[in-house]
């Protein structure tokens, strides 16, 4: 299975300014789907998150729910979408029984901090890094 996720991630990385997704919020290139992807798996480095470890996404934005859960694919995580229209309530019960390590969210509402969320994240080309890519 290894092979075969770096063939996709190969594949990501090559088709450069081809149109990834096209919605109505906006177009995303595989260009900068593979740049998202990297700088979001730099962001698991700095929540110490580790292959194998569950993660929580919550966002109303196509193409950003769709790298953030291709990040964690490639990186070795268990991402599971959630529907952002969940009350903080239910994201917060949802994760907790999940065991979620990370929860990315986009809602406005606050969530108690028992949960460790992470909204309108912004992450930094200083620490991107290609994803792990484990056997799975």
């Amino acid at each position: 299975m290894k092979q075969e996720l770096y063939q996709i991630w190969q594949n990501i990385r090559m088709r450069g300014r081809h149109p990834f997704m096209v919605t109505t919020q906006n177009n995303v290139s595989y260009r900068n789907l593979y740049y998202s992807i990297k700088d979001i798996c730099g962001l698991f480095d700095d929540n110490g998150l580790k292959p194998g470890v569950k993660i929580t996404i919550a966002v109303s934005d196509d193409a950003t729910a769709s790298a953030i859960f291709l990040a964690a694919f490639f990186d070795g995580l268990v991402p599971i979408m959630l529907s952002p229209e969940n009350s903080p309530e239910k994201m917060v019960e949802i994760s907790r029984s999940l065991d979620s390590k990370l929860h990315f969210d986009d809602n406005t509402e606050i969530i108690p901090r028992q949960l460790r969320v992470l909204k309108r994240f912004r992450v930094s080309h200083k620490y991107a890094r290609t994803p792990l890519l484990p056997e799975v």
